[in-house]
This record gives C-alpha cells, structure tokens and sequence, in this order.
C-alpha cells in the first residue's frame, strides 16, 4: 500500500511540473542597436545610424558630444536663427559655419516632411511633443 501512495505522489509531483519553453532571446546583430525612446516604444538599427537628422536641439548637442557630427544631414532652423546657437555650432561644425545643413523644420511643429525625407536618414531625432511629424 505504500508502494502505491508513494508512486501516486511521484505521478501527482511529476504532473505539476511547468511544460513552458522559455521565449526566444531577442537575436541581434553585433552591430544592431536598441533604445528605448520616449513613449516607452523600443526603437532598433540593423546597423549604426549614417545619416542622422535632429529636429531637436537638445539631441543635436548630444550627438556633438558623442562625436557624431560628421554624420548630421539636417538640423533644426532654430539653430541658424538664434545668433547663441548659430555662434556655438558654427565653432564645431563649418558646414553650420557655411549654412550648408538642411533645415527640414521652421519650429517645434512646423516639419516639412518631405524636406526630411529628401535628405534620405537613417535616423530622425525629434522631441516627443512633436506629434504631427511622427
């Protein structure tokens, strides 16, 4: 009799065990990059970005910094209008210096989005307010 119990428990114990495969890891390239962007919406790049448009200031000065300069296509008109920043970028950068960047913007909310899309980007950075452009 306690053969029997002992291998109904083993049978019950056995049977309650979880069967679920575990998920897939996310397969990335070794250069793909993933970030996730402000409106908790993860955003990735097959391979580092090359032609790089900010429509933000902010994230305009951040690329300076990381040493992507070289890469900016576009850039807020913001930049050529207030004589701060034109003064500041045109030091970092002589195609600011020689008005030479596409401005594919006019403000906050006034993207011309055929402008942008002429300039062909891999990579659009832009504040989360901007609703008509994304």
């Amino acid at each position: 009799m306690q053969a029997f119990i002992l291998i109904l428990l083993s049978c019950l114990l056995l049977s309650c065990t979880a069967t679920e495969q575990p998920l897939p890891a996310k397969i990335q390239s070794p250069t793909s990059r993933c970030v996730m962007d402000s409106s908790e919406t993860e955003v990735c790049l097959a391979q580092p970005a090359q032609r790089i448009v900010s429509l933000f200031e902010s994230g305009l000065d951040g690329l300076y910094m990381l040493g992507q300069g070289a890469k900016v296509v576009g850039i807020p008109a913001e930049v050529y209008l207030q004589p701060l920043l034109f003064h500041a970028y045109s030091k970092m950068d002589s195609r600011i210096a020689n008005k030479q960047l596409a401005t594919p913007s006019q403000g906050s909310n006034a993207t011309n989005i055929e402008s942008l899309m002429l300039l062909k980007p891999d990579l659009v950075i832009l504040v989360s307010g901007q609703t008509q452009t994304i």
